[in-house]
């Protein structure tokens, strides 16, 4: 006889657990319901009225949220394809609780501090925060997103778009 360990009857719930395994992928998934919500809300957009050219400031009511819903659609097809070529390797394990919780009270702090320190800045210790609490430890690619992330939304959406942004104590220089 040979000495093994403890013998576990799978009945008992002594079996380590393991997470569940899904064929094409809970990222599969959740591109499908991205691209679902965007048809929708592209549907929402061709109810909107034009406005005559002499009183456009800018763009049409509707072209901006149709950038929006091309880029989700973009962002939920990188995704899709991401997760077809890694089927049936992925695992879902839900995300600690706390990690949520610090999460969550990161993004009400980042939403707090907007009026005061503006956009660039938030949205900079923001991306320099987020990586750290949820585990990365590469101080050059947390700089490098905490940098490069804010400038390409901040150039994208201000200098493309025309969006406002809260200036906050940036306001004499941008």
């Amino acid at each position: 006889m040979t000495n093994e360990g403890p013998l576990t009857d799978p009945s008992e719930g002594n079996e380590p657990e393991t997470p569940a395994r899904f064929p094409i992928g809970p990222d599969f998934l959740i591109a499908i319901g991205v691209l679902v919500f965007a048809g929708a809300v592209y549907y929402v957009t061709t109810t909107f009225h034009t406005v005559p050219r002499a009183l456009v400031r800018g763009m049409q009511p509707a072209v901006y949220p149709r950038f929006l819903v091309g880029a989700m659609v973009v962002l939920a097809l990188i995704l899709a394809f991401a997760a077809w070529r890694r089927r049936g390797t992925d695992t879902w394990q839900p995300a600690p609780p706390i990690l949520t919780l610090y999460t969550a009270i990161a993004l009400v702090a980042t939403v707090a501090l907007l009026p005061t320190l503006g956009l660039l800045p938030v949205l900079v210790l923001f991306c320099a925060v987020l990586p750290v609490l949820w585990g990365q430890r590469n101080p050059i690619a947390i700089g490098a997103f905490a940098v490069i992330f804010p400038l390409i939304v901040y150039g994208l959406f201000g200098g493309l778009l025309g969006v406002r942004f809260p200036a906050g104590i940036l306001s004499g220089i941008l």
